[in-house]
């Protein structure tokens, strides 16, 4: 996790194996197609690898790299105790929760708290299989610093032989807001959904499970008039009345963490290197897959001038979307800004510890700010609280 690359670390000697297979030389390129068949399942790795890749994790968990005066292992553990405890507090909120020990590992997942399908879906019970087979921890992250797009869902009707699609709403239209700042706007067009759409539905399935699902969403509604978290808690709660023993957290929730605060301190403070090595990966990614456009896989991280583009979001209590952050330094201080007018200074060097800017980003949100990752950052987040990076697998089932 250093970006000095500088750091000590424990592990094993130059020249010995330690059994695990040897790193590829060079980025190759795999072409991946959702499976055709039914219950058929695309896991990388494949699910039967996951025992061993877990074997890896006391020897990641030794690791000594710096991290802005405190070390890797040190901040993964910190890590590890904010995730476990607040996901047991926030799924207690409103389902039972499963039994866990400090000691247990962690396994990862997430997505955004929305309308999703089966292959999305199969994630959260391929996470919570894996993890009674591990003897670990599931953790789902609820990624409510995305934006909700669309408040319509394509829902199928007519007949086999002649299907006909209808939009039907779950709610009203709005700009694009992140799901941590979007409540029910039309409680009328929100609580009617579930006949509406089941009805829709009917003559292709006699029993929808919107029959079932939608009275809890709508339950959950009275207790918080986010829409994402009535989505949320509804799905999680049927999930656990079918045998899933799962903890879940939102995103907007983990970026309060004291470790959160040490990871971004690490990035921002090697940010030039950061964002060169970021964007060499990007073309390196494009070229490889043959890919155009400037926004796939994501975007790179821009210059303009002395400020350079953080991959992370600066979200304000007094507006609803979120804006990109960019930050320069000056002197001793690293200055961060929206690049609209909005400044905060934290103290941060490279060569610094980052108790003094750890403690001005907690204090942040005093002022009705904060920050949140993007997606490559939030990847790497994840990484420092879960045990092993490659379980944050692509897993997608098609069925039919």
């Amino acid at each position: 996790m250093s970006l000095t690359g500088d750091a000590p670390t424990r592990g094993t000697p130059a020249g010995e194996s330690d059994g695990s297979p040897p790193a590829p030389s060079a980025l190759a390129h795999q072409r991946l197609r959702a499976p055709r068949g039914d219950r058929e399942v695309l896991a990388i790795p494949p699910m039967q690898s996951v025992g061993a890749l877990l074997a890896t994790v006391d020897r990641s968990a030794r690791c000594d790299y710096d991290v802005q005066g405190r070390s890797l292992c040190d901040l993964s553990s910190l890590a590890r105790r904010e995730l476990l405890a607040s996901a047991q507090h926030y799924t207690s909120t409103y389902r039972d929760v499963p039994a866990i020990e400090a000691g247990d590992r962690i396994l990862l997942a997430g997505h955004q708290p929305q309308l999703f399908h089966p292959g999305v879906w199969f994630k959260n019970f391929a996470l919570a299989a894996l993890a009674r087979s591990s003897q670990a921890t599931a953790v789902n992250l609820v990624i409510d610093t995305d934006t909700l797009k669309d408040t319509t869902l394509r829902v199928p009707g007519g007949s086999v032989d002649e299907p006909v699609a209808r939009l039907i709403p779950f709610d009203d239209a709005t700009g694009e807001v992140p799901f941590a700042r979007r409540s029910i706007r039309n409680r009328r067009v929100f609580e009617g959904f579930g006949r509406t759409a089941a009805d829709w539905l009917r003559p292709l399935i006699d029993q929808p499970l919107l029959d079932a699902f939608w009275p809890k969403v709508v339950a959950r509604s009275r207790e918080t008039s986010n829409l994402g978290e009535c989505l949320s808690q509804a799905r999680h709660r049927l999930e656990g009345e079918w045998g899933n023993a799962t903890l879940e957290l939102p995103q907007s929730r983990v970026c309060r963490f004291e470790s959160f605060h040490w990871f971004v301190a690490h990035v921002l403070a090697h940010l030039p290197r950061f964002v060169t090595v970021y964007n060499e990966v990007v073309v390196t990614y494009r070229q490889l897959h043959g890919i155009r456009s400037a926004n796939h896989p994501v975007p790179d991280l821009t210059r303009e001038g002395d400020w350079l583009e953080a991959p992370f979001w600066l979200a304000s209590d007094e507006r609803s979307d979120r804006r990109h952050l960019f930050a320069r330094r000056r002197g001793h201080e690293m200055v961060l800004s929206d690049r609209y007018g909005l400044e905060v200074a934290v103290p941060l060097a490279a060569e610094r510890d980052a108790d003094g800017a750890v403690e001005a980003l907690a204090k942040l949100a005093e002022q009705g700010l904060q920050l949140q990752t993007r997606a490559k950052a939030r990847e790497r987040c994840r990484a420092i609280c879960s045990v092993n990076e490659a379980l944050q697998s692509f897993l997608e089932k098609k069925r039919r």
